[in-house]
């Protein structure tokens, strides 16, 4: 389902993957790709209080994985990291960094910290209306 992106899909069987086992980062990351796709649907001005939590969450489940994400586990699963896999322009070989993945999840939650903030600041100013 994943590789498909059928991320709504998937997200019951990682939250219950997850629950059973703490030590997959890969599966953090696409469970907060999950919730970051939930924000980005999310109706601020009606479901404020959901989209923040979506937020906060994909930022919690980022962090977690951009911590837990090292060379040995992206050699050791380099199928769920594909997304990441760029050409090196010194070589020309399609590889898949470490940089680039930190780089990207960092990214991705200043992103989301960014867009809380925004609809912290439209709803305050809707309800001020």
């Amino acid at each position: 389902m994943l590789s498909t992106n059928q991320y709504e899909a998937a997200e019951p069987f990682l939250k219950k993957y997850l629950k059973e086992t703490t030590d997959n980062p890969n599966a953090y990351l696409y469970l907060g790709i999950i919730y970051e796709q939930k924000a980005a649907k999310d109706d601020v001005l009606r479901n404020t209080q959901q989209a923040i939590v979506n937020m906060d969450s994909a930022i919690m489940l980022f962090n977690k994985a951009r911590g837990m994400i090292t060379d040995k586990e992206i050699k050791k699963e380099k199928d769920y990291y594909a997304m990441y896999t760029q050409r090196d322009l010194r070589t020309g070989v399609m590889e898949i960094k470490l940089a680039h993945i930190q780089h990207d999840l960092q990214a991705r939650v200043n992103a989301l910290n960014e867009r809380k903030d925004k609809v912290n600041m439209v709803k305050h100013y809707f309800t001020e209306m």
